[in-house]
C-alpha cells in the first residue's frame, strides 16, 4: 500500500529522535531522514550538518498536530 508523506519538523537530529519516539508511543508511523547522512552515503558533500526531518502520512496529520502541541 502507498502512503502520502508530510514533513512535520526539519532540525536537529536530537530533536527529531525525540518527536519521533512521542509519535511511536502513540501509535503513528514516521519517516526520519537525515539529509546530511543521506548526502554523505551518496558519495556528496553533506548537506547542513545535522539537519534531519520527521514524516508523517497525511491520514495521522490531525494526531500529530496535537502532539506536536503537546511537546511545545
Amino acid at each position: 500500500m502507498d502512503y502520502e508523506y508530510k514533513s512535520i519538523f526539519v532540525g536537529g537530529a536530537i530533536e527529531a529522535q525525540g518527536i519521533s519516539s512521542r509519535l511511536d508511543t502513540a501509535g503513528i508511523k514516521d519517516l526520519v531522514k537525515s539529509h546530511g547522512d543521506s548526502a554523505r552515503l551518496a558519495g556528496f558533500a553533506t548537506a547542513v550538518p545535522g539537519e534531519t526531518e520527521v514524516f508523517v502520512r497525511n491520514t495521522d496529520s490531525d494526531r500529530t498536530k496535537a502532539i506536536l502541541q503537546d511537546i511545545s
